[in-house]
């Protein structure tokens, strides 16, 4: 008998690997989804508002505009989607997609503050990890906003009922997430001349967010 893998077994193997994640995590959390917005969404908030605090140059000058914006959209606005999603139900979905199209809405603007400052200064673009890294999960963010509503929209979505659109959905949403917090960080790590303190405790925080995210 020949040794091979059919795609639906290898499709029952990956749904699987991912409840008994779901199920541990959950045991991990302890928590409800709807307690666990309560208790994550503004500790999400309440980290983006203090980073932006920190940031140096700061607020009004322009350049703070940029990880301003990056905080609002990948912490707050995409984490607090996350959470709101896993409570369940057409409210909680519809919801969902809101606050992703806000965040898209604002990592674009955060784009554009960049892109400006750096055209000002006659500075070239994408030149460091950080740059790179940030534009891939930008034109990420977009796909994911169009193929988001396109396909798993309730009301208009040409694949909601899909189990394997959803499934891919769900993990290129995890995977967006967690690059964005990495690209954070190496901003974060930039702005703060490598200084090892201002980075852990920047990173720290982001990967205990994603801990309850996954």
């Amino acid at each position: 008998m020949p040794f091979w893998i059919s795609p639906k077994h290898l499709w029952e193997f990956l749904a699987g690997v991912m409840t008994k994640a779901d199920e541990a995590r959950n045991g991990w959390l302890s928590m409800s989804p709807w307690p666990r917005l309560q208790v994550w969404g503004p500790a999400m908030a309440i980290f983006a508002v203090l980073a932006a605090v920190a940031v140096t140059p700061s607020w009004p000058v322009w350049f703070w505009y940029h990880p301003a914006a990056m905080l609002l959209g990948y912490v707050v606005l995409m984490g607090n989607a996350t959470l709101v999603k896993k409570i369940g139900g057409l409210r909680a979905t519809k919801i969902h997609g809101y606050l992703m199209g806000a965040a898209s809405v604002a990592a674009a603007f955060g784009w554009y503050v960049i892109h400006s400052n750096k055209e000002a200064m006659g500075k070239p673009h994408i030149t460091t990890w950080h740059g790179l890294s940030g534009l891939i999960c930008l034109l990420s963010t977009f796909s994911m906003a169009v193929a988001g509503t396109g396909l798993l929209d309730p009301h208009i979505g040409m694949m909601k009922t899909s189990k394997t659109v959803r499934f891919f959905h769900r993990n290129a949403g995890r995977i967006l997430i967690g690059s964005a917090f990495a690209c954070s960080a190496l901003g974060w790590s930039t702005v703060q001349k490598q200084a090892l303190l201002p980075v852990v405790l920047f990173a720290s925080p982001l990967l205990m967010f994603m801990k309850v995210l996954l």
